[in-house]
């Protein structure tokens, strides 16, 4: 009995092993008819699920700061495939145009904390979200500061730039 217990354990654990999802890539700073872009990357040897995912960022417009949570829709990631979360449905980026898996506006699955009176308050002000990787503007308007984006599954930390 113990070996047969072992052996399905085993085997459950190499199936959770091999789903492996990470940030891939994160377009930020958008110009005028491009959009903000996050893609996963599946990088198991199984299909995943990115039910259980959750991508942080945080922000500071100058004014405000705080995170945006986005709850990533329960999507199949193939194995060694990717995942594309936007602001819009079809976006344009940089090198042309793509469709987004994801879109968190239309989903309606992001979520705006903002740091007021001592402590995080959901702050949906300005809903639809096209700019969550907003950095603080320095004194002359130009955007200074680092970005902050971070992936979890469930409540432990997978990933973050």
């Amino acid at each position: 009995m113990k070996k047969f217990l072992l052996s399905i354990a085993t085997v459950f654990s190499i199936g959770a092993a091999q789903a492996q999802i990470f940030l891939n890539e994160v377009y930020v700073q958008p110009s005028v008819n491009h959009h903000e872009f996050i893609e996963l990357f599946n990088a198991g040897t199984t299909p995943a699920s990115s039910g259980c995912y959750t991508i942080i960022t945080y922000f500071n417009d100058g004014t405000d700061y705080g995170f945006y949570v986005i709850d990533l829709p329960d999507v199949k990631i193939a194995a060694r495939s990717y995942l594309l979360a936007s602001s819009e449905g079809t976006f344009n980026y940089q090198n042309g145009q793509a469709v987004a898996d994801v879109n968190w506006n239309l989903a309606s699955n992001i979520t705006r904390y903002v740091y007021t009176n001592g402590s995080l308050q959901v702050d949906n002000t300005g809903a639809p979200y096209y700019d969550i990787f907003t950095r603080a503007a320095a004194p002359g308007g130009s955007k200074k500061g680092p970005y902050a984006i971070f992936l979890y599954d469930g409540s432990t930390l997978v990933d973050g730039l």
